[in-house]
């Protein structure tokens, strides 16, 4: 099976259901994820597997664009540079990791398509990773700063934005860059007590808090994940190759469906239509709705 073909058709058919296509999108989240199932050995006695990388929008809770690559053969950045290029970005915010290799392409990629960007700095990247705390810490003016609480699902959580403009030496490293950002959470997840610090490099110019509920938007995305392993059991199936990467692909179509056809619940959804063929088809055929706009 031509996996990319079908990961192209299932991208289009999505796009055709939002009321106002492509322009509709003012977000969409970048993350990777290993299809643990498709672990194959390698010739020099380690671990390949089947990965995919997904650009998901947070604001109608589905994948808008998926790839499926193997681990022994490409590199995450080369598979988000093609999805990225598959799309018209004028106007939309890429959530993402810093890529800590050669990210200038991705960068002038962005740039190009006319796209801002919200990047997480990841704990191994080092020398960023000091770059930006050493400008955050001590006594130095924080201009922009803002808060908020949140009570829900076993979480009790302050959130604390502190952000400013991005000295010399990180914008010359990280092309378009605005502000370095810090978020940290301070509370208890069910019971237990929580603190956790994340660092960002942005392109916007905002308002400290819209910039804070955009971080918060980013971890939607593990949402999606979770389902896949708790409610479609993913890791669990045992495909390789092409195989792993279409059945990966098919079970994104399946809840870009419910989610587009009105189910925030993808257990309610599933039930809904398990045992009813005609309900799945009426999904299937429905006729998105006009925008108003």
């Amino acid at each position: 099976m031509d996996v990319a073909a079908l990961c192209t058709a299932i991208r289009e058919w999505t796009i055709a259901q939002i009321p106002g296509g492509a322009a509709d999108l003012d977000q969409l989240i970048c993350d990777g994820k290993t299809l643990r199932g498709s672990i194959e050995a390698t010739t020099g006695g380690g671990s390949a597997f089947i990965a995919q990388v997904t650009l998901y929008s947070a604001a109608l809770g589905v994948a808008i664009s998926q790839a499926c690559y193997a681990t022994c053969e490409n590199h995450e950045r080369a598979v988000l540079k093609q999805l990225l290029g598959e799309l018209d970005l004028e106007g939309v915010l890429i959530q993402a990791d810093a890529l800590p290799a050669h990210p200038e392409a991705v960068f002038r990629q962005l740039q190009e398509q006319g796209a801002d960007f919200l990047l997480t700095v990841k704990a191994n990247q080092k020398t960023l990773d000091r770059q930006i705390r050493s400008q955050l810490q001590g006594n130095r003016k924080i201009p922009f700063m803002a808060m908020d609480h949140e009570i829900s699902h076993g979480r009790d959580i302050t959130w604390t934005l502190r952000a400013k403009e991005a000295p010399e030496h990180i914008r010359e490293a990280w092309i378009g860059t605005s502000w370095i950002v810090e978020v940290t959470a301070n509370g208890s997840r069910d019971g237990k007590p929580f603190q956790a610090t994340h660092l960002f490099l942005t392109s916007l110019r905002t308002t400290p808090e819209a910039l804070l509920q955009l971080v918060r938007d980013r971890w939607s995305i593990e949402g999606w994940h979770w389902i896949r392993d708790t409610q479609l059991h993913e890791d669990a199936h045992r495909y390789r190759g092409n195989g792993a990467g279409a059945m990966a692909t098919l079970r994104t179509a399946a809840l870009n469906l419910l989610r587009l056809a009105g189910f925030r619940s993808i257990r309610a959804g599933m039930q809904a239509v398990m045992h009813d063929i005609r309900a799945l088809l009426a999904l299937a055929m429905r006729k998105p709705e006009p925008n108003p706009c």
